[in-house]
This record gives structure tokens, C-alpha cells and sequence, in this order.
């Protein structure tokens, strides 16, 4: 479980060496996510859909950083990287997308 206090969300490793409590310095990665769009609904939520898979979020995110082909986005502290983002993003907007597995790289 990857939380920074109020979201939350599991997130896959293997091997995971890492302790419970233990901070985690490193953006999660976004594996096999879906189209990402703007949202109109700006609270930004990590929303697990179980009836899809396990590790299946609803995401949406704050644009944290826009490059030439992925972007980083945010939900309040958690960071997740690998996001391929529409040309015409800008950081610090929200965007959503769904995601088949959030994964922790050591």
C-alpha cells in the first residue's frame, strides 16, 4: 500500500525490499494506462476498479511536469511517471485516465 495520508493505493513490486512505513522516494510508474483526457472534475482521486483487476486505478492527477513524449502527474503526494500525455497538456492542469497496474521501480 502507497499512501501519502489521505489517498492511497496499491501498488506492485517484485522483489519489493522495501519496509512498512518506509518513505518511498521514487514516482510510481504507470503500466498499460488508458487514453488520458482533461477532467472536469478537478479533486484529484486514485479510485481502485477491482471488477476490471487487482492493481486496476481510476485516476485523476494534477499535470506535474510535461515532456516530448511522457509526463509526470500527481495525486496530492503521490507521483506517478510514465504518463503519455495529449500535445496540448500544460502543466498544472487535471487530467484522468485509467490504469491497469501502478508499479513501484527500486
Amino acid at each position: 500500500m502507497v499512501t501519502d495520508g489521505v489517498h492511497e493505493c496499491i501498488a506492485f513490486s517484485h522483489p519489493c525490499t522495501l519496509k512498512i512505513g518506509a518513505s518511498l522516494d521514487e514516482p510510481l510508474h504507470a503500466l498499460d494506462h488508458g487514453t488520458v483526457v482533461r477532467s472536469s472534475d478537478h479533486r484529484e482521486s486514485l479510485r481502485q476498479q477491482s471488477r476490471l483487476g487487482y492493481f486496476n486505478y481510476w485516476v485523476v492527477a494534477r499535470v506535474a511536469s510535461v515532456s516530448k513524449k511522457c509526463g509526470t502527474v500527481r495525486v496530492g503526494g503521490i507521483i506517478i511517471d510514465g504518463i503519455i500525455l495529449p500535445g496540448d497538456v500544460a502543466e498544472g492542469e487535471v487530467v484522468e485516465f485509467s490504469v491497469e497496474r501502478l508499479d513501484i521501480i527500486l
